[in-house]
């Protein structure tokens, strides 16, 4: 296959049928530890039913939340197009990276 560039324009987003999405926040906490102390971020994922029934929440590093929560959506047989799916980990990194992060 040879390589193409394609300069691409906005582009609607197209909702699956997953029944679910998620609340994503940052949290921010006072840690005191032997060798560190300080704040640390910390992201909050709550996966809700498409009634607003909260399903599952993970707390932890960016990282470690984004693996578990698309984890715990597949191994519960939630479908997940590959654009909700990659929606979610932005939105996990952007809570991660931004002081003043709101969800969109």
């Amino acid at each position: 296959m040879k390589w193409k560039l394609t300069e691409v324009a906005y582009t609607d987003w197209k909702q699956d049928l997953s029944g679910v999405y998620v609340l994503v926040n940052r949290i921010c906490q006072k840690r005191t530890h032997k060798e560190y102390s300080g704040e640390t971020v910390a992201v909050r994922v709550d996966v809700m039913s498409d009634k607003d029934i909260p399903l599952h929440s993970f707390v932890g590093s960016a990282h470690d939340v984004r693996i578990n929560v698309l984890r715990w959506l597949e191994d519960n047989g939630y479908k997940l197009s590959l654009e909700h799916a990659g929606y979610i980990g932005s939105e996990i990194e952007r809570a991660n990276m931004d002081l003043h992060y709101i969800q969109e």
